[in-house]
């Protein structure tokens, strides 16, 4: 199911002219209550009753009744009139009530509205009452009135229990709110009451009495099969939320769609039949519609005939329609699921489901199944539906609330039949749609209200302009809106040429002419200004006159109205050419959508309308110059080849050359190797790129293609970049030119560079001898250094060290190598990756055996060498080559009696020891403070006689200097403490 209804909406072929306004919103006529009363909830339901042309509505809210009022339409459209008037059903008194127990409960008188030309029928669903002999069962039973001008009661089951308490059914089937979903079937003259709570149940009776005594869908009767459908209604819940008539199945008979939920919370949807009863004569009874025998289920294990919807709380059915949306004569079933959530994010989004009509045995099949779906969060789209053909084109538009869309304003969607119809129930592709990717839509929101769309009601054509006006109720601000609509016309435009069907060379212009034609698909009185604008793409070619006016005013005219005009186009060349001329008819709607008087004879443009129209002109050439001659060459940005990792892009341009005559039909075929091919000026094809030529490539002129081929991760690998080009002078016939550029590549084989590194070692007797390990390893290291931005793939990299018998063993670090050794040397065969501006490090180990050392010396040492052979291409021409040797140094190691260096080192320290031993001892016996306090004195009796000469000759400067003598009586010497020899001595 979920792969099902996975595709959305992405495009689909519509007509250039869009009908997205049916409504003419400036001119809305607001309805509202008697100012002077208290009322609630006023829009909450309506109905139109087209006998006295009144909109019946619904405020349940209002008091603890309820209230219903009744709009006169006529007085309203004429005099622009706002108030509605309340309908006196006196409940007192028709229907006695008792609120000993619920003293605060609202009836809900209103919450549902059916209507007929002579009456309507309305319903207070919570109305309560104390059963006769009964007390204990005081609950909300639900009665229901008629009003033709006088209220009277209905004969509900309660009702009839009050009468003769004898005939009581079960309680739990009476009680539970009966009303809360009300319709009339005129056609069938069936008149059906929902009791949505507790056990389920639907009411019926014959619509031209309505006051005949209901019969119930599971009441038991004479009728065995209702205690059948008793037991199996038990299972669901709000059975009657939503009721719908409808012709659903091909077998031409009108059925009750009736919605409910399961006690999971999922949606379902059952379907009533209305059949002659085999017991009373001439007396229609509903039934639940099982299977047929035909359909092939036995007769014992009939199933009812449901649509069930898997999503949990979804509020499947909580609003239902019928509309035949593809004009097969058989009625889709449209169903609101308000609390869906998207798709993709978001609560509450809302949706619509559309079952296609068909054969009864197939209803859930996928391919009968439509959806779509809103995305605003908390909108609750599909709270009402409606559909009617507002534009004429017998396709009924769908209307659609959101009644909760922004934060509680509401919006009102007008879907477009014709596009609904294209889109969803003839097209094979699309199962699912986004609302908001629908381009034929009108949305109507008025933020001065709340829950705007939260009822709709369609009236019939008020003003004779040939389509129907629509209610919105909004209860949440006690309102009704009425909304006039704009009719329809059918816009056809067409142009042909004048004359002779072809253009001659030496002709210096040629006409075509023009032609509209407008058809009011209803046959009623229009007005409307068209502009054709025309145009003529070609060389050398140009029109006089490029704009055309049209305007027609009609009057009563159902045939069709055609308005040509000639249009004259210029030439100024006698070359042989190809020319396209178009013509595009567009009206001025922004005129209509802003005016704020609503005038009868607009019209708007059907969606079947074709408002543009282009066809093609010739000029033929004679001979065999009328054949093209194309060639193609190409020009590099580069010499005579490419060098690798010179720059991230390669661009070439094909030049495609005509030296014939002009060439309409031309193309190339591309097909390119040795790089990526990041962007191109044509089409992107399986079998290559496929390139038209401009139509048309006139003689002499050139076409280019450019090229860009990604070249910014080279390999190694890449050898050429090929382009080979197939030419189609006609792009349908097999005749062909091959072509062929090769741009071959180069690699700077100089960035990869080839180091190496050896680290020698020397070894004693003592570590010969050392017996916990028996081998020591000598490492040859190598670098292999790409220093250049090409990536080097599966190089061949070759590693040989020489035996040698102290050798045991012998290692490579790099991974993926293969041992192929020989008896004179270790050969490992590596294949190798080099990333750009990379080093990798291959390491050569020697494990050599320390027994074998000493018997292999030669000249007191080993010699260990090994040779790296690097082959940069598979056919080893381009090859770099490195040798590395290593020593293996051995020496012996003396006594301590045979090393006289290390005995006087040993002497020395010693001595150095006993002489540091002998200045301490002296040290703290003071030997050294008595001549330097000696030394001391005499330095500080020469610094005081320098210091008292300089302050002598200082006080003689300054006195010079001021010109005044300065005498020094103080009795204290300034001493210089920065003196050296006077801070050792206060150290001292």
């Amino acid at each position: 199911m979920a792969e099902f209804y996975s595709v959305l909406l992405t495009t689909v072929w519509l007509p250039l002219v869009l009908a997205s306004y049916y409504f003419h919103e400036p001119s809305r006529i607001i309805l509202k209550p008697d100012p002077l009363k208290d009322h609630d909830t006023f829009g909450f339901s309506m109905g139109y009753q087209d006998g006295n042309a009144s909109l019946i509505v619904g405020a349940p809210q209002s008091n603890l009744i309820g209230k219903v009022f009744q709009c006169d339409l006529e007085d309203i459209l004429k005099n622009r009139a706002e108030f509605c008037n309340d309908v006196n059903i006196d409940v007192d008194n028709l229907a006695p009530y008792n609120r000993n127990y619920t003293p605060n409960l609202k009836f809900n008188l209103g919450a549902s509205i059916a209507v007929t030309s002579d009456y309507f029928f309305t319903c207070a669903p919570l109305w309560t009452t104390i059963p006769i002999n009964n007390p204990s069962k005081n609950f909300s039973y639900g009665t229901c009135f008629t009003y033709n001008g006088t209220a009277q009661r209905y004969s509900g089951l309660i009702e009839n229990h009050q009468l003769n308490p004898d005939s009581v059914h079960p309680f739990n089937i009476m009680f539970g709110g009966t009303g809360w979903r009300t319709l009339i079937d005129e056609v069938n003259e069936m008149l059906l009451v929902a009791k949505v709570a507790l056990v389920g149940d639907v009411v019926y009776m014959n619509s031209s009495n309505p006051l005949e005594k209901v019969r119930s869908l599971v009441a038991k009767s004479k009728d065995t099969n209702t205690d059948l459908h008793r037991e199996y209604l038990k299972n669901y819940r709000l059975f009657g939320n939503s009721i719908v008539a409808g012709n659903f199945f091909d077998n031409g008979m009108v059925y009750y769609a009736v919605s409910a939920i399961t006690e999971s919370m999922e949606g379902i949807v059952h379907f009533l039949k209305a059949r002659f009863s085999k017991s009373e004569k001439n007396t229609k009874k509903i039934y639940m519609q099982k299977a047929s025998s035909r359909s092939g289920v036995a007769r014992s294990k009939k199933k009812y005939i449901k649509i069930t919807d898997n999503t949990v709380g979804s509020m499947f059915g909580a609003a239902m329609a019928a509309a035949d949306l593809n004009n097969d004569g058989v009625s889709e079933l449209l169903v609101g699921a308000p609390a869906q959530d998207g798709q993709e994010s978001g609560s509450e989004t809302g949706a619509i489901h559309i079952y296609l009509g068909g054969d009864i045995s197939s209803i859930n099949e996928n391919y009968r199944h439509r959806e779509i779906v809103s995305s605003k969060d908390s909108s609750r789209f599909g709270s009402a539906i409606a559909a009617t053909d507002v534009d004429a084109d017998d396709l009924p538009e769908i209307f659609v609330s959101a009644p909760y869309e922004d934060d509680g304003v509401g919006a009102v969607y007008i879907l477009s039949g014709y596009e609904i119809n294209k889109t969803l129930i003839n097209g094979e592709k699309y199962k699912r749609i986004d609302l908001h990717k629908l381009r034929m839509i009108q949305t109507i929101s008025m933020k001065e209200f709340k829950t705007f769309g939260y009822s709709l009601q369609k009236i019939p054509d008020s003003n004779d302009n040939g389509c129907d006006e629509l209610a919105i109720g909004a209860p949440g601000s006690n309102h009704i809106v009425l909304m006039k609509c704009v009719s329809a016309v059918n816009i056809t435009v067409s142009a042909n040429l004048v004359g002779a069907k072809i253009v001659q060379e030496q002709d210096s212009n040629f006409t075509v002419k023009v032609c509209v034609s407008v058809k009011h698909l209803k046959g009623k009185n229009f007005s409307i200004e068209l502009k054709a604008s025309n145009e003529i793409i070609g060389t050398g070619a140009m029109i006089e006159v490029p704009q055309t006016n049209f305007q027609w005013t009609i009057t009563g005219n159902t045939k069709e109205e055609i308005r040509c005009e000639d249009v004259v186009v210029r030439l100024n060349d006698n070359e042989p050419g190809e020319y396209s001329f178009s013509t595009k008819v567009e009206m001025d709607e922004e005129k209509i959508k802003k005016s704020d008087n609503f005038n009868e004879s607009w019209v708007m443009v059907s969606p079947q309308s074709l408002m543009d129209f282009n066809f093609e002109v010739s000029r033929h050439c004679t001979g065999r110059d009328c054949d093209p001659n194309l060639n193609v060459t190409i020009e590099w940005t580069v010499s005579d080849y490419y060098q690798l990792g010179t720059s991230d892009t390669l661009s070439p341009v094909l030049q495609v050359f005509n030296s014939g005559n002009s060439s309409f039909e031309s193309c190339v075929l591309v097909h390119v190797s040795g790089a990526p091919v990041s962007q191109i000026g044509c089409g992107d094809k399986s079998d290559g790129y496929k390139c038209y030529m401009p139509r048309p490539l006139r003689r002499n002129a050139m076409h280019t293609i450019p090229i860009v081929f990604n070249v910014s991760q080279p390999t190694n690998q890449q050898k050429e970049l090929r382009i080979q080009v197939s030419l189609f002078e006609f792009c349908n016939q097999p005749n062909v030119k091959e072509f062929e550029f090769v741009l071959p590549y180069k690699v700077d084989v100089d960035k990869i560079v080839l180091k190496s590194s050896g680290h020698g070692q020397t070894i004693s007797d003592v570590e010969i001898k050392d017996v916990r390990e028996e081998s020591i390893n000598d490492a040859h290291e190598y670098l292999i250094v790409n220093e250049g931005p090409v990536t080097w793939n599966d190089i061949n990299l070759m590693i040989a060290i020489e035996k040698r018998p102290f050798i045991q063993t012998y290692r490579v670090s790099t991974y993926g190598c293969k041992d192929i050794s020989n008896d004179q040397s270790a050969l490992f065969e590596c294949s190798l990756n080099l990333r750009p501006h990379a080093i990798v490090k291959v390491i050569a180990t020697s494990v050599i055996q320390k027994s074998k050392i000493v018997e292999n010396l030669k000249d007191g040492k080993l010699q260990v060498a090994s040779h790296l052979t690097l082959s940069l291409d598979h056919n080893n021409t381009v090859v770099r080559k490195t040798n590395l040797t290593t020593f293996i140094i051995w020496q012996k190691e003396l006594s301590l009696a045979q090393n006289k260096q290390l005995i006087i080192f040993l002497a020395v320290l010693g001595a150095l020891v006993a002489l540091a031993l002998v200045i301490f001892i002296l040290y703290k016996m003071e030997f050294f403070k008595r001549k330097e306090k000696t030394r001391l004195d005499a330095l500080k009796k020469e610094h005081i006689r320098r210091k008292s000469i300089k302050r002598t000759m200082s006080e003689d400067a300054n006195e010079e200097d001021l010109d005044m003598e300065v005498e020094d009586d103080s009795p204290f010497e300034i001493v210089d403490m920065s003196d050296p020899v006077l801070q050792q001595e206060s150290k001292l």
